[in-house]
């Protein structure tokens, strides 16, 4: 039996245009903004994605390197349990 390749992990910032503005009471806006991360084993590839919130001064390119900073921990075998600990909240 062969030892599993390293899982490499990916994450980007990603803009959607929405069909009309999206209003609420503290403003609109005509895009979304989410953050994909893709986990690749070499045969498989698992994809998730969120949108940060200004409300707790989370921005694309932040949580995009937060999560890129996992990369070396993921590599080395950091499970969903570690994980929970790793992030913030």
């Amino acid at each position: 039996m062969s030892a599993c390749p390293p899982v490499r992990l990916t994450a980007r910032a990603e803009s959607f245009a929405l069909r009309e503005a999206f209003t609420i009471s503290r403003g609109s806006k005509l895009a979304t903004d989410v953050v994909v991360a893709e986990l690749h084993d070499g045969e498989f590839v698992g994809r998730g994605e969120g949108g940060p919130n200004a409300r707790y001064d989370e921005t694309p390119a932040g949580i995009v390197a937060q999560i890129e900073a996992l990369a070396p921990a993921i590599a080395g075998g950091l499970d969903r349990i570690g994980l929970q600990d790793a992030l913030p909240p």
